[in-house]
């Protein structure tokens, strides 16, 4: 319930006492884990989620919450071994691959990048993010023409709110330097794609 309501410390106390009964309890030890992480504590979450996956290695939940957590510490080569067992696991998940394709973009690995990207495309049900990502691999990779294609569809899934794009857009700044876009360019770059929306 605590958990329910976003009160997470309270939650997690109740858990880690719940834990001293009953020490491997793969839901309990789960909980655990996703507390510490909406609490931004991901190294204990991913202690937490280790634990849960030596009890049942083949967990794609758990694989992909770790992947998650070492995404988020810029581990990029401890989330990219999770998000691979999770493709090796059900090559069809889709969390599965948007991780895969996010996570080998921000390694600057376009090729693979690019091929998880389609890979979400043939498997239909795209978000809005799913275009703005592969917007940011194409202007990574100087296509411009073909990243304004999918900014066009992320904008036209935002149901064409312009003010809802450039949020998006100004939270993936980081992001984008990361990839190698000139910091100075990205203003401009927006004000280009903005026109032709």
């Amino acid at each position: 319930a605590y958990q329910n309501q976003g009160e997470f410390k309270k939650a997690l106390k109740q858990y880690l006492n719940y834990s001293l009964a009953k020490e491997n309890d793969t839901w309990n030890l789960k909980h655990i884990a996703a507390c510490y992480k909406s609490l931004q504590q991901h190294e204990n979450a991913i202690n937490y989620y280790q634990k849960a996956l030596m009890l049942a290695p083949d967990n794609v939940a758990t694989n992909l919450s770790i992947g998650h957590c070492y995404l988020e510490l810029h581990k990029y080569d401890e989330a990219l071994k999770h998000y691979y067992k999770v493709n090796y696991l059900n090559e069809n998940n889709l969390s599965g691959c948007r991780a895969l394709a996010w996570c080998l973009l921000l390694t600057r690995d376009f090729e693979q990048s690019r091929k998880y990207f389609n890979k979400i495309m043939s498997l239909g049900k795209c978000e809005s993010t799913d275009y703005l990502n592969f917007g940011h691999l194409c202007l990574a990779e100087n296509k411009y023409d073909e990243a304004t294609s999918y900014y066009y569809n992320a904008h036209t899934l935002l149901g064409k709110n312009t003010a809802k794009f450039k949020e998006t857009w100004n939270n993936d700044i980081p992001s984008l330097i990361e990839i190698g876009i000139n910091v100075n360019n990205i203003p401009l770059i927006l004000d280009s794609i903005l026109i032709k929306l």
